[in-house]
């Protein structure tokens, strides 16, 4: 419905993309929340790195590379995001997330060292 009132090209677009990329991905369907993410970055990529949807775009992204098994590259899409919420948005909900999303991959790699911080910030956050 936005694509057809708004155009494939707008940001709204592009959100709903990324929203369904999110659905998708929950439901084990990797390859149309992989095709819903690349259409959304056609935008969301040229967007300013603190822009609010640029910084979902790549969290989705990471959550969908540590869902096909590349915990490197989750790991590496995440650290940046995490910074730059940190120190942008430290408070809010969607910077916890992310810092237990990233928490998750080091855990699955087996840094447990690494995740344990990341955990206990994350829990802390939401108190």
């Amino acid at each position: 419905m936005h694509e057809a009132c708004y155009g494939a090209d707008h940001r709204l677009t592009a959100q709903v993309r990324v929203d369904l990329s999110l659905v998708e991905s929950k439901r084990g369907e990797l390859d149309a929340a992989e095709r819903l993410l690349t259409d959304a970055e056609k935008i969301t990529l040229s967007l300013p790195s603190d822009d609010p949807l640029y910084v979902s775009s790549r969290v989705r992204r990471a959550d969908l590379l540590r869902a096909r098994g590349d915990k490197d590259g989750a790991e590496a899409m995440l650290r940046p995001v995490v910074e730059w919420l940190r120190e942008h948005r430290h408070d809010d909900r969607e910077t916890l997330l992310t810092i237990n999303l990233l928490a998750g991959v080091l855990h699955e790699k087996g840094d447990l060292d690494g995740a344990e911080p990341l955990y206990r910030e994350a829990v802390e956050g939401f108190r």
